[in-house]
């Protein structure tokens, strides 16, 4: 009775650490997905942190961390006094079946992150997976297996961290009770007079303790030395796999795949403007050594698919130094995408891109050495400080740890977010994220910046200081790639610009040539009176048309006619002359006014253009 209640406290034991390592281990991936998710581990990697260096750190001070917790466990287990869990031996047993289940469960878990956009779906999902092993192992064990089979599945289960941890920790309390019985068993046979040798003699001839054996760690029967093997050689493929993965391995593959698959290529429309045709032209006549030295950076029929959707449809770009190219385009444009392919982030499904000589297929990391990058969404580390981050990227950029200080303060300053630069990130506002943001994309003084959607939130003299800024930037001798939502940023700082619809260039060009293009002319709007009826608007129509006929109807709302005159031939005078005797002359015209062609409309003029066409 005093064994079996023995046997019962050791099984709790057991499953107490079991279940608490399956917990414990599988909280690591609450960070790592975290990170992932914001673009944080990106930011980094572009910065200059090396791959290997990333994951070994992660893996040092996570194994720190679990050893604390192995430790807490066992003072437990010391209080609790249970055979099979309480000399020196047993625990020198159980740290070696923690230690080998770290060993291989961190790096499995390391696989695991890139799977999952939501940490506490990542931790269910490993909590769950490693049980599940575990509960198909008991299930298993119901059909009656040759021999042979059952051993295949053994060793298949011991490449799963759960099942090698609960089967050591089986296998060392069973090999404490196998051992205690033996010497037991001798002890009693040496007090009947029997030699020790004779001893054995006749307990192998009782088929009692026939695979006796002073080592824990033999490989097979009751020896761990079987779980050890297979969870070291494991956890050291999954760490492989993790450095592999991030190192992009199979994009020279991919690459090569992606000029044998018509499918994934690119459709150049037939209504495609002479500029971008001009600007494809360019860059497909030159060689691939005249693309790289004469441009910082070059990006040649630059497509991508997601699940059989275009995103991005055969850009072809080449921008040189001293030069400002901007991205204009709604929201679901393919402007973030291209900035994506652009840095790393995303594989491109076709087409080629250079970074100062550098090919975005095959040395990505030496691109991120040209490039500092600040992304749509803030990439940001919440629980840091503003200046923690600051000192953080540029220590990654090379900076001793005074001279990061010093650039923390200075970029606090230039980007007025001096006053804030101790709050943690999650504290500061929209605004003050974007300031941050940029900030980490200037540390190191890359040759090629990437801004996308720069000054979203910020307030209008940090805007205007901005630009300044990124002019300086640009006359420096800086290439500089700028996406954003407003007009009068990308004409006060961009060199060139293209608007962006439906993944393609729908314009490019200088802003004076785009609006010497496509925004000669004028239009006019008609404000109509509320109550009007529909023959009082076809009056209005027939009005214009009669008076105007160059007048064409661009937009046509419930109380509003938008008209525009694409020709200059007609003076302004004579546009105010004929709609103020609309106004005079039809009762329901209340209001209207007019207006020059301005790169706005063009903007809103494209995007109309796209949508219809979709």
């Amino acid at each position: 009775e005093r064994t079996i209640n023995a046997d019962s406290q050791a099984t709790k034991v057991s499953v107490f650490l079991f279940y608490g390592l399956i917990c414990v281990s599988a909280c690591f991936i609450l960070f790592l997905i975290k990170e992932r998710a914001c673009n944080s581990r990106h930011l980094q990697y572009v910065a200059g942190v090396k791959v290997p260096v990333f994951w070994l750190v992660h893996l040092f001070f996570d194994f720190l961390l679990y050893v604390f917790v192995c430790l807490l466990a066992t003072i437990v287990v010391v209080c609790l006094q249970v055979d099979g869990y309480k000399t020196a031996e047993d625990l020198g047993r159980m740290w070696i079946v923690l230690t080998y289940f770290g060993c291989s469960s961190l790096p499995l878990i390391y696989l695991c992150v890139y799977k999952f956009e939501v940490p506490a779906t990542g931790y269910m999902f490993i909590s769950f997976c490693y049980i599940g092993v575990v509960v198909l192992k008991a299930v298993l064990t119901l059909i009656p297996w040759k021999k042979r089979y059952s051993r295949i599945m053994e060793k298949a289960l011991l490449c799963f961290p759960s099942y090698s941890l609960l089967s050591g920790l089986e296998k060392s309390h069973a090999f404490s009770e196998y051992k205690k019985r033996c010497e037991e068993s001798l002890d009693l046979y040496k007090k009947l007079g029997i030699t020790e040798e004779n001893c054995w003699d006749a307990m192998f001839m009782m088929n009692d303790c026939v695979d006796y054996s002073d080592s824990y760690y033999k490989y097979g029967g009751q020896g761990v030395g079987e779980n050890i093997v297979y969870s070291m050689v494991t956890g050291m493929v999954f760490f492989a796999l993790v450095l592999l993965i991030d190192y992009d391995f199979l994009n020279p593959v991919f690459g090569l795949l992606s000029t044998l698959m018509p499918c994934r290529r690119p459709k150049v429309p037939k209504d495609e403007d002479s500029d971008v045709a001009e600007e494809r032209k360019r860059i497909s006549s030159m060689s691939t050594k005249d693309v790289k030295t004469s441009h910082e950076l070059a990006i040649k029929d630059l497509t991508k698919y997601y699940w059989g959707i275009r995103a991005v449809n055969g850009l072809s770009l080449g921008v040189k130094k001293n030069e400002c190219f901007g991205l204009l385009g709604v929201n679901g444009a393919g402007k973030t995408t291209t900035f994506k392919m652009m840095t790393g982030d995303v594989m491109m499904t076709y087409g080629k891109g250079w970074v100062r000589g550098y090919s975005l297929w095959y040395q990505m990391r030496k691109v991120h050495e040209c490039i500092g990058y600040c992304p749509q969404f803030d990439a940001l580390i919440d629980d840091m400080t503003a200046k923690e981050t600051l000192i953080m990227f540029a220590m990654i950029k090379g900076h001793g740890y005074s001279d990061a200080k010093t650039l923390a303060i200075t970029f606090s300053e230039n980007l007025d977010f001096k006053e804030h630069v101790n709050k943690q990130v999650r504290k500061l506002s929209g605004g003050n994220k974007r300031k941050l943001s940029a900030a980490v994309a200037m540390i190191g003084d890359p040759p090629v910046l990437y801004f996308d959607e720069p000054t979203s939130g910020m307030d209008p003299a940090t805007k205007y200081y901005f630009r300044e800024v990124v002019r300086k930037i640009r006359d420096s001798g800086k290439c500089i790639i700028l996406t954003s939502h407003s007009l009068d940023e990308c004409e006060s700082v961009c060199t060139r610009l293209a608007i962006m619809a439906s993944g393609r260039f729908m314009c490019l060009g200088s802003v004076q040539h785009l609006k010497s293009k496509f925004a000669k002319g004028c239009t006019f709007t008609i404000k109509i009176k509320r109550d009007a009826n529909e023959s009082s608007v076809n009056n209005v129509e027939k009005y214009v048309s009669d008076n105007l006929p160059s007048a064409k109807l661009s937009e046509k709302h419930q109380e509003m006619l938008t008209y525009k005159i694409t020709g200059v031939e007609i003076p302004w005078s004579k546009i105010f002359s004929i709609l103020e005797g609309a106004k005079r002359n039809i009762k329901d015209v209340e209001d209207y006014s007019l207006q020059q062609s301005s790169l706005e409309q063009v903007f809103l003029s494209f995007t109309k253009q796209a949508k219809e066409a979709k």
